[in-house]
């Protein structure tokens, strides 16, 4: 019973460790995709002005 426990105890380690960098990766991505659409909404709004190309 207590192999069982410090098993399971590990396992969890592991995982909320896993869980940390997950969450940390997916706020650096949104941090990145924030800036981004910032950086790209001039130049967005611009394009769709245009006019479209003719084949």
């Amino acid at each position: 019973m207590d192999e069982t426990v410090d098993t399971l105890n590990e396992q969890i380690t592991h995982l909320s460790a896993d869980f940390t960098l997950a969450r940390q990766a997916m706020q650096l991505m949104n941090r990145r995709l924030e800036q981004l659409a910032a950086n790209t909404g001039d130049l967005k709004s611009s394009q769709d002005d245009a006019p479209p190309p003719h084949y």
